[in-house]
C-alpha cells in the first residue's frame, strides 16, 4: 500500500501495484533540474540534484529553467531534460 500525503494534509491510500522500471542509461544515474524560477527553486532543486548524483555515484546532466513560474515548460525543454536525464527535479511551491 501506498500512502500518499496531499498538501492540504488528507491523507489517501491507494492499493499497492507493481509499475515497469523506467529505461535508463548504462553509466551512472543521470540527475536533471528543471526550476520554475520561483524564489530560490534553483538552490532547493539544485543542491536536491546534486545530493542525489553524489549519493548514487551520478551526475547532474540537465540544469535549465522555465521563462516563468505561471507558464507551462515549453515541449523542446521537456524532451531535452527526459533525453538527458534519468531523474528530473523541477519546479518548487509556495
Amino acid at each position: 500500500m501506498v500512502k500518499i500525503i496531499r498538501p492540504d494534509f488528507t491523507p489517501r491510500l491507494l492499493e499497492a501495484h507493481t509499475r515497469p522500471m523506467l529505461p535508463r542509461s548504462d553509466g551512472p544515474i543521470r540527475v536533471g533540474v528543471l526550476h520554475n524560477r520561483k524564489q530560490n527553486a534553483d538552490v532547493l532543486i539544485g543542491r536536491l540534484a546534486e545530493n542525489l548524483a553524489r549519493d548514487l555515484g551520478g551526475r547532474v546532466s540537465y540544469v535549465d529553467a522555465k521563462d516563468h513560474a505561471a507558464i507551462p515548460a515549453p515541449l523542446e525543454m521537456l524532451d531535452a531534460a527526459a533525453a538527458a536525464s534519468d531523474v528530473v527535479f523541477t519546479g518548487s511551491g509556495d
